[in-house]
């Protein structure tokens, strides 16, 4: 089964430790740098961060972020 799961201190780990692979690197950031944008545009109110890491089955597969404006 596939969950989207909130990013916490108990996932933030696995969540960063996700690696891209193949020409993934020239299309989408690491999730460090993901992460640490939503804390920049929230604490400056310029959107709504949304950050899910994914799982299938309990194991952590992949991260989302999306947003929304005020």
């Amino acid at each position: 089964m596939i969950q989207l799961k909130e990013i916490t201190k108990d996932n933030f780990q696995e969540c960063i430790a996700l690696d891209l692979y193949g020409d993934q690197w020239n299309y989408v950031a690491t999730n460090i740098y993901s992460i640490a944008g939503a804390y920049v545009a929230l604490t400056n109110k310029d959107f709504v961060p949304i950050l899910y890491s994914i799982y299938h089955n309990d194991i952590m597969v992949g991260f989302i972020a999306m947003s929304y404006e005020r």
